[in-house]
């Protein structure tokens, strides 16, 4: 029989000690009541029943000794033996010593499971009294943690690497029998460094029987390849896991043909190239906005293109894996000699994607003279003046010229009134007029181009005016009384100073006060170490209240990255106004350029 008892330390003393302390005793006895004898019972619980507890855990039962004897009862020992005694233990006080008449003293006993399954013993206490032993048949149930993890595993399939997105929850139940102590919750395995608990409410907690607790794990590779690790909790030192799995490239997205490469093109005239992106990858692309930048940006632009969306729609234009899009350029260039400059598509993920333009300005055999009118300020409804241009032939040989035509954003603005040199045979030295007029419809700054086309190549000149009077936008109520609208007057080439762009000037035409909100987008070179490299950043929001009849300067601040070097930005601007219930809201795409400054590298 196997047992473990807490045994009483006794006193050995000689017996010249032991005479003195009979004879101390004795004297005590005469002037004090004897101590109580030891015929006193105790009543104690015969048995004793834990409830189910995890193997490792521990739970506990109270068992009282109790004295309802006229007699004091010294308790000897107190102990466990039986089947399983190290199952059993005491915690705290173990009562042996003196129990009194009427009085009684508790035991707390602990059942720590060794094993799964019924585990027994016996409490045995040994007295002085009438009874010399009393037993508590102890009986308790150990049980394996059992924990589940809802799903079992997770593979977040194919992700952009730096994602920061990807998650999912997991869900840890008890499907056990016993309550479970959770410890240590982590990720471990091949590849834990790309997978990481974002949160959970499961360190530390104790689950009853059908209890849960959730656990959210994120993926977020830092590099391309597929990885492999799990999430682990433990419970009473036993591990449950659940597999994780992923995979990680970046965008992969090429540019056919690149560099763009134009051919030789006269000074004035132009050429068109295309240039496709193809999604080679296996992920989707997005594109917000695709702008050229950098170098002689001046004589390059984007006429169309499929690649990117509306930037204030909120979402890009997403180019599927092997799927394409198509951009279209325009060579224009200003001078002679060899230009290059950069198309940039940015989207939503990592840098932009760059693409070289370059071309080969070439001196024209024709000439336009002047190259460029401006047709002043016209009240939109009203016919403007007319202005003519001189086309020359600067060769040595005859030269046909095909046509005249208009072209440009404001094409609609501006209009032929006579032209003598389209279908013409010009003599060398010889020259033909066209004559236009500024007709504006809308107000705001306009601006065209009027192109001559002949053998020679083509000429161009730049058509300017500035439509006036016109209300940008208003709102009309049902019976048809406006009620207040904002007059904007956007300037076509603004300049930038001192990190700011005059952007033009706002009036209130209205009986309520109007407010103003100014956003938008720059893009241009930011300095880097490596050298300034295209870069898209937004315009701080700027907000306006206007009184009744009052106008405003509108300005916009660079960002303070696309100020240290000399170069061309691109600003798109929007601007929302309201009066009153009326609202609405205004768009211009503007080129500036940014005043010299010195290049310094961010520090490292």
């Amino acid at each position: 029989m196997n047992s473990v008892l807490v045994p009483i330390r006794r006193l050995v003393l000689p017996v010249a000690a032991l005479a003195l302390v009979t004879c101390g005793l004795a004297t005590a006895a005469a002037t004090a009541a004897p101590p109580p004898g030891a015929e006193g019972t105790l009543t104690v619980a015969a048995s004793a029943s834990f409830a189910t507890t995890s193997v490792g855990a521990t739970s506990t039962q109270q068992i009282s000794l109790k004295n309802e004897s006229e007699a004091g009862v010294d308790v000897n020992e107190v102990g466990f033996e039986g089947v399983d005694p190290g199952d059993f233990g005491i915690e705290g006080n173990n009562c042996v010593g003196f129990i009194g008449p009427s009085m009684n003293c508790t035991l707390t006993v602990r059942f720590t499971p060794g094993a799964g399954g019924l585990r027994e013993a016996r409490l045995r206490v040994a007295t002085d009294g009438t009874q010399t032993e009393y037993l508590t048949e102890l009986s308790g149930e150990g049980a394996a943690p059992e924990l589940t993890f809802e799903p079992a595993g997770h593979d977040f399939g194919l992700v952009e690497m730096h994602s920061n997105s990807p998650r999912t929850s997991f869900t840890l139940r008890n499907s056990g029998t016993a309550s479970v102590q959770l410890g240590s919750l982590e990720i471990f395995g091949p590849d834990a460094n790309e997978f990481f608990i974002q949160s959970s409410n499961c360190w530390g907690t104790t689950l009853a029987p059908g209890a849960t607790c959730q656990v959210e794990v994120q993926f977020n590779a830092n590099e391309e390849g597929s990885f492999t690790a799990a999430v682990s909790i433990r419970a009473d030192n036993v591990g449950f896991t659940a597999p994780l799995a992923g995979r990680a490239e970046r965008p992969k997205v090429e540019a056919f043909p690149t560099p763009l490469v134009f051919g030789p093109t006269s000074v004035g005239s132009s050429q068109t190239r295309e240039v496709t992106l193809t999604n080679v990858g296996h992920l989707p692309v997005g594109f917000f906005i695709a702008i050229v930048s950098g170098g002689d940006q001046s004589s390059f632009h984007m006429l169309e293109e499929s690649c990117t969306s509306n930037l204030f729609a909120g979402s890009p234009r997403m180019v599927e894996p092997g799927a394409s899009c198509v951009a279209k350029v325009e060579f224009d260039p200003t001078r002679v000699g060899a230009t290059a400059a950069t198309l940039s598509f940015f989207g939503a993920g990592e840098g932009a994607l760059e693409v070289p333009v370059e071309g080969t300005g070439v001196a024209p055999r024709l000439s336009l003279s002047p190259s460029a009118r401006n047709f002043g300020s016209v009240a939109v409804g009203n016919a403007g003046p007319t202005q003519t241009f001189q086309l020359r032939n600067e060769s040595i040989e005859a030269q046909t010229i095909d046509s005249a035509t208009l072209a440009g954003a404001d094409v609609g603005d501006f209009g032929l009134r006579s032209d003598e040199c389209s279908e013409t045979v010009l003599a060398p030295g010889a020259t033909c007029a066209v004559a236009v007029r500024f007709d504006p419809g809308s107000s705001g700054p306009k601006t065209a181009t009027l192109r001559l086309r002949g053998t020679g190549g083509t000429t161009v000149a730049r058509l300017d005016g500035e439509g006036t009077g016109m209300v940008v936008s208003a709102a009309t109520a049902s019976g048809g009384a406006k009620h207040g609208h904002v007059v904007l007057s956007l300037m076509r080439n603004p300049r930038a100073a001192a990190g700011k762009v005059s952007l033009g000037r706002a009036r209130c035409e209205s009986s309520s006060p109007c407010t103003i909100r100014l956003n938008g987008l720059a893009s241009g070179r930011i300095a880097t170490v490596a050298g300034p490299r295209p870069a898209l950043r937004p315009l701080t929001v700027t907000r306006l209240r206007l009184a009744p009849s009052a106008s405003v300067a509108l300005t916009a601040a660079l960002p303070a990255e696309l100020r240290g070097s000399p170069s061309d930005a691109r600003l798109t601007v929007v601007v929302h106004w309201r009066t009153g219930s009326a609202h609405g809201a205004a768009s211009r795409g503007v080129a500036v350029r940014v005043p010299a400054a010195p290049f310094r590298p961010p520090a490292r």
